[in-house]
């Protein structure tokens, strides 16, 4: 298998995000996070997914009306400094970076408006991606943070205390949740993680939770709820429209 290599097509749009103005873009693509039943690893199986290659030039133009969606295929935060740098020489206008936030190193405010992926499934992950928020609150309260929750129906004990933890962190400091529901690839993961799989039927190679079904209950967006194309969700859009209106983070007295 090839590593990925260091260009990049600025105004790539996946079938998927066809009809919207998403472009899927990335500033280093690979990731060494390893997450269980990660989908942009698994739609990457002909390349060496797990080594990070940091992207050294775009081909084509910023497009001034599309909303560029950073963080496809890898994370931003592998090297927040690389990744502040090209996006300031490369002159976007709408974007926000998709990351598990594993590393605020480099890290200045420039990519102020972030998804943060919250993986239950990984408690080390999880615990160092909150610390990283609060961090970010505290000293960037000009970042705007939706946290994606990752999210299954588990009958794992930890499991749950680690998603009821994440929504009661997003409450907290008032965080709009994405639920993101885990889509597994092998049968071994559902055993190892005791999913319930009455709750899941496989179709399009995953084990997919069954259409519009939450595990969050909670009054919030469901990532690929119905499981349309992004015209259909428009979840990244109509957030992108809310970051842009919130408010900058004040902590409680």
């Amino acid at each position: 298998m090839k590593t990925y290599t260091t260009s990049m097509n600025l105004n790539t749009q996946n079938t998927k995000a066809e009809g919207t103005i998403i472009r899927n873009c990335d500033t280093i693509r690979g990731c060494s996070n390893n997450c269980v039943s990660c989908y942009a690893k698994i739609n990457s199986m002909k390349t060496e997914f797990h080594i990070p290659v940091e992207i050294q030039n775009y081909t084509g133009k910023v497009d001034p009306n599309a909303l560029y969606r950073i963080g496809t295929v890898g994370d931003p935060a592998t090297n927040w400094s690389h990744t502040e740098s090209l996006i300031k020489s490369t002159g976007f206008k709408n974007f926000f970076c998709i990351t598990k936030l594993q590393s605020v190193a480099g890290y200045t405010g420039l990519c102020n408006r972030l998804q943060v992926s919250v993986d239950p499934l990984n408690p080390e992950h999880f615990e160092l991606t909150l610390n990283h928020v609060e961090y970010l609150l505290e000293f960037f309260p000009e970042t705007q943070i939706i946290l994606r929750i990752r999210s299954c129906a588990s009958s794992t004990l930890w499991i749950n205390i680690l998603q009821r933890q994440a929504i009661d962190f997003a409450k907290k400091y008032n965080l709009t949740v994405l639920e993101t529901r885990i889509r597994f690839r092998k049968k071994s993961d559902l055993k190892k993680y005791c999913i319930c799989d009455k709750y899941y039927s496989f179709r399009k190679n995953f084990f997919r939770p069954h259409k519009g079904i939450s595990f969050l209950k909670i009054d919030s967006p469901i990532c690929d709820k119905f499981e349309k194309s992004c015209k259909g969700c428009l979840n990244c859009v109509n957030l992108w429209k809310e970051i842009n209106n919130a408010q900058p983070y004040k902590k409680s007295a």
